[in-house]
């Protein structure tokens, strides 16, 4: 993936992408998820939810729910509800 031939070099060729330029110009209501032990990329999901201005929500898992590590790992059944939550109520209301 990105052309890496190791995780660290994956890690490094992850630098080159952002939405900086874009998250601005982004006009749908978007969920921002983060996890509080975060180790691929802590810090980013806070960055990328001020950068937007248009609705948005952050959703934050937590270790004492067995979410805490990147992408839920541990709980994606808790991650896949809540985040499906999320969804279907921007589409019920998008949707009426």
């Amino acid at each position: 993936m990105f052309g890496a031939r190791s995780p660290s070099e994956y890690f490094l060729n992850t630098r080159e992408y952002n939405l900086r330029d874009l998250a601005s110009e982004i006009s749908c209501p978007t969920l921002v998820v983060d996890s509080e032990e975060e180790h691929a990329f802590p810090g980013q999901a806070g960055k990328l939810f001020e950068a937007f201005s248009y609705p948005k929500d952050l959703m934050v898992f937590k270790t004492s729910e067995g979410a805490g590590l990147h992408c839920q790992v541990g709980a994606l059944t808790l991650g896949n509800q809540r985040v499906l939550n999320w969804l279907d109520g921007i589409m019920g209301t998008r949707c009426q």
